[in-house]
């Protein structure tokens, strides 16, 4: 099995007690089979405190303010501070990365849902720079033909999304239009014999950030189960985008990253405008917060992307109903 990451997430560091939005709160934390069978068998005050702290169902039970029992004062993890991080039940040692299979490939990184990588996604100076090393991994079938098609794509989109000689309106509108004319292609052609091809020089290009879109786009993101009472306040006063075009490399990065991550999963279950939709909703959305709030730095938007990532993105249900909102498929 090769797994396939940008070279920046080798530069990822939780920041531990230094971080101001811990995801040891707020979070539902569920223990898998392995870790709850090794807590079981743990001796000693933190084993039967452990024990005490899950629910039935294997959760560990929330205390005020939302807080992981076990989260110390000082804003360290007592389980790590007593037994290490191996000790860690497997959502807390892997949060945020995140794995996507494609036959004998891994592609995985880390998310925008932690303040730390939110920073590192971008100011990335090389998103596009991967690294590959082998491991053991149980291989997955999967269309050969399909994802050597996707891949190709993918790799000019991601390069055409991070063109700095492109307006952010410009990009979207023409990603949105290529990813539409790909799945066309897709339901209808044999995509062994005949060739796909996309020119972007030739899109009757229009803007993309429009009242109607961004109303479509309001009515999505308030329908969602929010995390936090206030993220629906904010969302309520944010509206449509006027300066679409300052920091445009950090918003080209930050569109790079949803790019990477949800099309190629998406596409290769078959739908490559579920994927695409939810990175371009991501991307403009997150510009739209920043904008309406007067977020002009690099500190300042990851916290907004971070803040987006956690309610839209590292909640599975609100991921599942956008990519829904925006699939192929839908009506």
């Amino acid at each position: 099995m090769i797994y396939r990451t940008p070279k920046y997430t080798k530069s990822f560091q939780c920041t531990a007690d230094k971080c101001r939005d811990s995801c040891c709160i707020g979070w539902e934390i569920t223990v898998d089979a392995r870790t709850l069978a090794k807590y079981k068998r743990m001796r000693g005050a933190l084993g039967e405190d452990i024990r005490k702290s899950l629910s039935p169902d294997g959760c560990f039970l929330l205390g005020e303010n939302m807080r992981c029992p076990h989260l110390l004062k000082n804003g360290l993890c007592r389980i790590i501070c007593e037994k290490g991080d191996a000790a860690l039940c497997d959502i807390c040692r892997e949060h945020p990365r995140f794995y996507n299979y494609y036959g004998d490939l891994c592609e995985w990184g880390v998310g925008l849902a932690c303040e730390s990588a939110a920073q590192l996604i971008l100011s990335a100076k090389a998103p596009l720079a991967f690294e590959e090393e082998e491991k053991e991994g149980e291989v997955e079938d999967c269309d050969e033909a399909l994802l050597s098609l996707l891949f190709s794509e993918r790799e000019k989109m991601l390069a055409f999304a991070l063109d700095e000689k492109r307006g952010l309106s410009e990009k979207l509108f023409i990603l949105e239009s290529w990813a539409e004319d790909l799945q066309e292609f897709i339901d209808n052609a044999d995509i062994c014999k005949e060739l796909f091809v996309f020119c972007a020089e030739n899109q009757d290009i229009q803007s993309f950030f429009t009242e109607d879109r961004f109303a479509k786009y309001r009515k999505i993101i308030l329908s969602l189960e929010p995390l936090s009472e206030l993220w629906t306040a904010r969302c309520e006063n944010v509206s449509l985008p006027i300066h679409t075009d300052e920091n445009g490399a950090i918003f080209s990065r930050l569109l790079a990253y949803f790019i990477f991550r949800y099309f190629l999963s998406s596409a290769m279950e078959g739908d490559c405008t579920a994927g695409m939709g939810l990175a371009l909703f991501s991307a403009a959305w997150i510009l739209a917060i920043c904008e309406s709030e007067g977020r002009t730095t690099l500190e300042g938007i990851a916290e907004a992307a971070k803040d987006f990532s956690k309610e839209a993105e590292y909640s599975e249900d609100n991921r599942d109903a956008v990519l829904e909102a925006f699939s192929a498929f839908n009506g």
